[in-house]
């Protein structure tokens, strides 16, 4: 990877349930709807989309990712936080006709009791380099009322910089809100990080305090090199004879 590149390596997974509570008014989604819906999330139209799906009321998730998915560079693999050794979450749902997020492509399908899935994402040490800022972001709302997740991230020492704690919590509706109102619901949250350049892998997980049917719909990893230099100074002085036209 170029360290001077605008852009670094980068990814995003949904995960797709078959419709079988609606009509599934959404469809599949594209690189270009997590760039839209999440314009912070570092992601380009050129990063590398992965439809994880799964079969009737079924997401396979942990089954999908279970022996590692290469993406971009890095190795995405899922495990249980719990005792059983299993592989994460293979429940899934298709929302409803009922609820809002049926009409978004990134939240209409979602892997369902997900509140024991670690998902673990290894390579950055091959596709960072220190201080290049690392964007971490996970989709967690499901088709009702209470169904949000709250993520907690590892990575290294590092403390992410919109929480100190490592958690956050995406809301599906705001209080007083039916469950076909947008109102209020923040369906994704963004972690963002400066790489160590000493750590290779950073993992997230649903707080096992929220409860079960926890979520989670989508998740997204970009990482933005710091400049060169040589390159800063050319985009300065690129800005600069800008400047020098306009004025003239």
């Amino acid at each position: 990877m170029s360290v001077g590149a605008l852009h670094g390596a980068s990814f995003a997974v949904n995960i797709d349930v078959p419709d079988t509570r609606g009509d599934g008014d959404a469809g599949v989604p594209t690189i270009n709807d997590f760039i839209s819906q999440n314009p912070a999330s570092g992601l380009t139209v050129s990063s590398v989309f992965f439809n994880s799906t799964g079969t009737g009321n079924a997401s396979n998730f942990g089954n999908n990712f279970s022996g590692g998915v290469l993406l971009d560079g890095f190795t995405v693999t899922t495990s249980e936080d719990d005792l059983d050794g299993g592989n994460g979450t293979n429940s899934g749902f298709n929302a409803g006709d009922a609820s809002h997020n049926d009409l978004n492509p990134i939240t209409e399908g979602y892997a369902f009791n997900a509140q024991n899935t670690v998902v673990t994402i290894d390579g950055l040490l091959a596709n960072s380099s220190l201080g290049d800022t690392i964007i971490l972001s996970m989709w967690g709302i499901g088709d009702n009322l209470g169904q949000d997740a709250t993520f907690v991230v590892t990575y290294g020492g590092n403390i992410s910089l919109e929480s100190v704690t490592n958690t956050q919590s995406t809301l599906y509706n705001g209080a007083g809100e039916s469950r076909d109102s947008a109102v209020g619901s923040v369906p994704f949250v963004n972690f963002t990080f400066a790489a160590d350049g000493l750590t290779d892998q950073i993992s997230f997980a649903i707080d096992p305090n929220s409860g079960s049917g926890t979520t989670i719909n989508a998740f997204s990893l970009a990482v933005l090199p710091v400049p060169e230099p040589s390159s800063a100074l050319l985009l300065g002085l690129g800005t600069l004879g800008l400047l020098r036209r306009k004025r003239a």
